[in-house]
């Protein structure tokens, strides 16, 4: 199971500085490394440790904006990308957001 490295999370977050303008390239970059984020996520909260290969629900749907605009109200599947704070969020269960980023 690949893990998202620090050198990776750097990389991704400089596509997107205040004025940049992302390419396709580099949204479908952040998009395999939030399914990569959430397959290793799943494997561990499975009992994994991490190394072995995870089955988890595929990206849904993507949003962003500020992080207290994020839905109270989630769908499995749904990704958060908070702007103002750099945070990353997953649903992973109904109506719960987790935090997979920093």
């Amino acid at each position: 199971m690949a893990k998202v490295t620090d050198a990776r999370v750097l990389t991704l977050e400089g596509y997107f500085n205040t004025g940049d303008k992302p390419t396709e390239v580099q949204y479908a970059d952040l998009i395999a490394a939030i399914q990569e984020a959430a397959q290793d996520h799943e494997h561990n909260a499975a009992g994994g440790s991490g190394s072995g290969t995870g089955d988890a629900s595929p990206i849904k749907f993507l949003d962003n904006g500020a992080d207290a605009s994020k839905t109270a109200t989630p769908a499995v599947g749904q990704a958060y990308v908070a702007t103002d704070t750099s945070k990353l969020y997953i649903c992973f269960t109904v109506n719960v957001w987790t935090q997979v980023y920093p």
